[in-house]
């Protein structure tokens, strides 16, 4: 009350006059302190409250009276040598005042701040002075946001969380309506405890840190801060574990001793839906060792001298990334023929620190010295290097100045050092192999840019758990894309590149995050480009292949990281495709997704089983990977491209589904040996010390058409492996252009004979339904063949567009060929089943004609409409069906299917005749018997070709693909016009009478033109 504002106007409860108080004489003042209380009274000559109990001395500050002095500072109440405290509890708050936020604010000398600062600071001084312990309090700051106050606590002694938000909350609303109380907000330090175990850190040892406060907890976190950094960085949820129970909670946390984890610690506890804060800090301190150490150089080659005690000189550097640890660092061998001169304190250059000693050494054979780095707790770690000594007769690269670089003599099948260092910003060596007969082999610069290192150390830092994932992805992407363009293509950068990314995957797949499309895009573009930089780096191609498999599932595993609320998604780059969809698992239990370009991929999904959410399918398309992925397998190439798919559900990311999958793949190099063909995932796990590649487990391999069918079980990157010999099955292109022609010729003739004998043998009706369908599926045969011989010339396959014509036609005129063999087998049905009843000629053409191409002509014009915008109508490699699926179909499956079905329709009717003629005959001798067998063998030689029914063959070849049915297919399905020809035009009497009378009196003609000849020759000759 001392510090309100007067005066103050007060109305009089019932009545209409108010009560005006100037002002009010506080004589007594009674306060709680520990568990009693105490009395006070102000006195105006010292300026300050003084005990009952004393004579108004000052309390002094060493006493260990129970004296609670509150001298002012300024009218803060805090001082900052309060003593005789039981647990100095600090806490800082901030709780929201609804008034306007003035400008003066900002400056606390202003009149304006002093005003509110003094009126508040005594406010809640008076108003904290009932809580337990209470010490002092005093304005920090105002900001905006109506008026956010900030203040700070001081509490001596320990009291609950709920307690003390209660009593905080008590005092806010002391203050006056103005204040808000529930938007108070506590910050506490003191409550919270922090224990190390064990108390001798060793490097590399594991260390455990528990946080420990009285009750229960809402949640723990741990931050960790080193020397060089200006906030904290959050350490990952897997790290630690909070132990909760009604007495206390713990929260245990667990590290490995290395370089990351040195700094100070924070472990914070919220309760009350973060209403209150409690913390607590402390530096956790451990000698560290040197991880990779860099000896400069590794070996140093020598001729042996002639004289034993000759002294020579060498200098040798000893580089360690730097870790701020103070070293003892020497150099030492278990020879005493040696001494060494220091080159000085260490120099640190692109994060580098190097020590330089100068080694002088009499020894006259190989000796190995190491560079020992010894730390303050005299725990050492160290490298070795060796001096070589060679004689003459030793193998050995002589010395060679190449370019600006000189190299040293060599022992054979090693490697020596250049005189020359890394381009500035890169570190690294300059390397050259001698190979195992003594030569040179080219340069190798192993150096890498110090800006992808500190990269790489930031990644590897989030993937331990140390740091916020989200945001430093989001900056690493940004500065490596940056980096790249500045580089240059090297293997050095490409690995180093290709590590940052897996190590920001896996911290990504680690912590269970998710990250935007753009993160994703930038992580394959950066991808893309990589790939690119190893197809067009011809250095070594063994050390591009090692890190390729790293490279490829960093990929998968961040790509299927993408955000939940980024709903479909696609990029098409250089070397990588993407295309990912979300959608209800409880709508569809199908998926199709298919991929275009040099070659073909298709992905069908289904069985995911009952999902109650949505779902992700992220597919990924590499168009060169293979070329720079070994196939881990002898005698076998990839020949496809790569294609990966994950399926996650987006309710729990971590729930991984397994589908069946059926992929559909063509070789990207032609010709391809089909036979050798073998569907197989990249498997990332090492089983039995059995190295990662290529693995068939759970895939089946179904060859379609030039395609590759792949069944599998589970998802992750599939590819298909074969031969690199193509499967050439000895003359069979020949074999099959002598057939056409042999059948487009039988055709002709068949085609002649129907138009010779036409009026003769097609007197009656049921004749000539017989011979219209006959004739009909000659000309659309013949159609048909010339169509595919036209497709299958060198020049049409180059030209798109006379390509895909030509595969329009022969689609067409061989769908039509199956319609008309269709014609004619119910045309035969007809006539056994309905003997007297007969169908007019007019009606029986429409019929016929409407099915033999009516039909075809429908398929045709749908699949062309359904396929050829999307470039799935022909294949890429000739002027036929493409057999890629396309939503469960594909083009030729407009063919096969319908071909099938006739097939099938076709043999059952041939069936039914060949059990009519059997029936008549049944009781009848045994001659009857031979008789009917004759009839049935011809009915079948006749059907078969003239019917179709040779293609079965092809229905064979899609599950087996031997050089026998091969065979069989081109034998009888080449020659199918031949074969019509003989057991059509020849079989039957009327025909062969017709041509008989036909040729007749031509042949009577000519011989008798010939005997008058001979006989006019006879008589001139007399």
């Amino acid at each position: 009350m001392k510090k309100m504002i007067y005066p103050v106007t007060v109305k009089i409860p019932g009545r209409d006059d108010f009560l005006v108080i100037l002002n009010v004489n506080i004589t007594t003042e009674c306060k709680y302190v520990g568990n009693g209380s105490k009395c006070t009274f102000w006195n105006e000559t010292l300026q300050k409250y003084s005990e009952f109990c004393k004579d108004l001395p000052e309390c002094s500050h060493t006493s260990t009276s129970n004296c609670n002095d509150l001298t002012t500072d300024e009218i803060g109440f805090c001082r900052e040598d309060v003593s005789s405290l039981i647990q100095k509890v600090t806490a800082k708050g901030t709780f929201t005042m609804n008034r306007e936020y003035l400008d003066d604010f900002r400056n606390k000398s202003s009149e304006a701040y002093q005003d509110l600062n003094n009126n508040l600071t005594a406010s809640l001084a008076k108003s904290f002075s009932n809580l337990k312990g209470f010490q002092c309090v005093k304005i920090l700051q105002f900001r905006k946001g109506s008026l956010i106050v900030e203040f700070e606590l001081n509490i001596n002694g320990e009291l609950s969380s709920k307690d003390f938000l209660r009593q905080a909350e008590d005092a806010i609303s002391l203050i006056g309506s103005e204040a808000d109380s529930d938007s108070l907000k506590l910050k506490v330090h003191g409550l919270l405890k922090m224990e190390v175990y064990p108390e001798v850190i060793r490097y590399k040892g594991v260390v455990n840190l528990s946080c420990i406060i009285k009750g229960r907890v809402d949640e723990s976190k741990w931050f960790i801060r080193a020397s060089r950094e200006k906030e904290d960085a959050p350490i990952a949820e897997r790290l630690y574990v909070l132990d909760e129970g009604d007495q206390r909670s713990v929260s245990k946390l667990s590290i490995n001793a290395t370089a990351i984890w040195k700094g100070k610690y924070t472990c914070s506890m919220s309760v009350f839906n973060g209403s209150i804060v409690q913390e607590v800090q402390r530096e956790v301190q451990f000698y560290l060792l040197p991880d990779e150490i860099i000896v400069t150089p590794s070996n140093y080659t020598r001729l042996s001298d002639s004289q034993p005690n000759h002294n020579f000189s060498n200098d040798v550097q000893c580089c360690i990334k730097q870790d701020n640890e103070a070293y003892d660092v020497t150099l030492e061998s278990d020879t005493n023929n040696f001494a060494t001169d220091s080159g000085g304190n260490p120099k640190t250059l692109n994060n580098q620190t190097c020590w330089t000693f100068t080694l002088h050494c009499t020894v006259q054979t190989t000796t190995e010295f190491k560079c020992n780095f010894t730390n303050r707790a005299n725990i050492s770690t160290s490298e070795n290097f060796r001096l070589i000594f060679l004689n003459e007769s030793n193998t050995k690269c002589p010395p060679d100045k190449n370019g600006n670089y000189i190299w040293p003599t060599t022992q054979a099948n090693s490697y020596a050092e250049s005189n020359s260092t890394c381009e500035e910003g890169n570190v690294g060596k300059i390397i050259r192999n001698c190979d195992e007969k003594g030569q040179w082999q080219n340069v190798f610069k192993n150096c890498t840019f110090v800006k992808l290192l500190k990269l790489w150390d930031i990644s590897e830092e989030i993937k331990q758990g140390r740091g916020n994932v989200t945001k430093v992805v989001t900056e690493v992407l940004d500065e490596l894309k940056d980096t790249m363009k500045a580089t240059g293509i090297t293997i050095a950068n490409n690995r180093a590149s290709v590590k940052i990314l897996d190590s920001i995957s896996q911290a990504v797949n680690n912590s269970n995050s998710e990250v935007s499309f753009t993160e994703v895009s930038n992580f394959l573009s950066i991808a893309s480009t990589l790939i690119e930089q190893k197809l067009r780096t011809a250095e070594d191609a063994q050390i591009q292949n090692s890190d390729t498999s790293t490279l490829m599932i960093s990929i998968e595993t961040f790509a299927t990281a993408m955000d939940s609320t980024e709903k479909d998604r696609n990029q098409s780059l250089q070397q990588i495709q993407l295309k990912a969809i979300e959608f209800d698992a409880r709508s569809t239990d199908y998926y199709y997704v298919n991929f275009s370009g040099n070659s073909t991929a298709t992905l069908n999904v289904t069985g995911w089983g009952n999902l109650s959410n949505n779902v992700r399918i992220s597919n990924l398309l590499f168009a060169d990977l293979d070329k720079v992925l070994p196939s881990t397998e002898e005698d076998l190439i990839v020949n496809s491209q790569i294609l990966t798919s994950t399926i996650i559900s987006t309710s729990n990311r971590t729930n991984k589904i397994s589908p069946l999958i059926k992929l559909t793949l063509s070789p990207k190099t032609l010709p391809a040996n089909l036979k050798t063909a073998r569907c197989v995932f990249w498997d990332y796990r090492v089983i039995n010390n059995t190295q990662i590649g290529w693995s068939s487990n759970g895939c089946n391999t179904t060859t379609i058409e030039s395609n590759i069918l792949c069944t599998c079980n589970h998802l992750t990157s599939f590819a298909v492996l074969m031969s690199p010999n193509p499967k050439l099955i000895p003359f069979i292109d020949e074999l099959t252009y002598i057939g056409l022609s042999i059948s487009i010729m039988s055709l002709l003739i068949c085609i002649t004979i129907e138009k010779i004998t036409w009026k003769t043998v097609t007197k009656s009706s049921i004749a000539y339904s017989r011979h219209i369908t006959q004739l009909n599926t000659a000309v659309a045969l013949l159609l048909a063949q010339i169509s595919f011989l036209i497709g299958s010339t060198k020049y049409i396959k180059m030209q798109d567009d006379l390509c895909t014509v030509a595969t329009i036609f022969t689609h067409f005129f061989f769908l039509s060929t199956f319609f008309w063999t269709l014609n004619q087998s119910l045309t035969l049905l007809h006539q056994i089943i309905f003997v007297f009843h007969h169908i007019g000629r007019l009606t029986f053409i429409s019929f016929c004609f409407l099915i033999g191409y009516g039909g075809p002509l429908a398929i045709v014009i749908a699949t062309t409409t359904s396929f050829l915008k999307k470039d799935m109508y022909k294949r890429k490699d000739n002027c036929w069906l493409n057999a890629t699926l396309n939503h469960k179909f594909s083009a030729f499956l407009t063919f096969i299917i319908p071909v099938g079905c006739i097939i099938a329709i076709n043999i059952i009717i041939l069936t039914i005749v060949i059990l009519k003629l059997l029936r008549p005959n049944i009781s009848e001798g045994l001659k009857q018997e031979k008789e009917a067998i004759k009839k049935i063998m011809k009915a079948v030689l006749i059907f078969t070709p003239t019917f179709g029914l040779t293609w079965i063959v092809g229905f064979a070849l899609l599950k087996n693909n031997s050089d026998f049915l091969h065979y069989a297919f081109v034998l009888l399905n080449s020659f199918q016009g031949l074969f019509i020809l003989l057991a059509a035009g020849f079989t039957e009497k009327k025909i062969r009478e017709a041509l008989v009378n036909h040729f007749k009196p031509m042949v009577s003609r000519t011989t008798s033109e010939n005997v008058q000849t001979k006989h006019s020759f006879q008589s001139s000759t007399k």
